[in-house]
Order: structure tokens, then sequence, then C-alpha cells
């Protein structure tokens, strides 16, 4: 889990479920490469950190 401050003081959490790789070393043309899959919750009210 992630817990990120805004530049307005407000914060933001992001839980990954999942992460999936491309499986060249390399992405070829037109891929994208690595992908994830993930929740997130914004607090809107400033300098609030319960969620």
């Amino acid at each position: 889990m992630l817990v990120f401050r805004t530049h307005d003081n407000k914060y933001a959490k992001i839980e990954i479920l999942y992460f999936y790789d491309s499986p060249e070393p390399q992405p070829l043309e037109g891929d994208y490469g690595s992908f994830y899959t993930f929740n997130y919750v914004y607090q809107s009210e400033e300098g609030n950190t319960m969620f």
C-alpha cells in the first residue's frame, strides 16, 4: 500500500492488486510494457489523514 500527499496537502492511498510485466525483455514496437491493477482512495479534506 502506498500513501501520497498532494501538493495542496491532501492525501491519496493506493493499493496495488496486480502487476503484469511483458514477457519480452524489450517491449516490441506498439507494446506498452507493464500494467498495474489498483484501487485508490482520495481524501479531499486538507490535512485529514484518516481514510
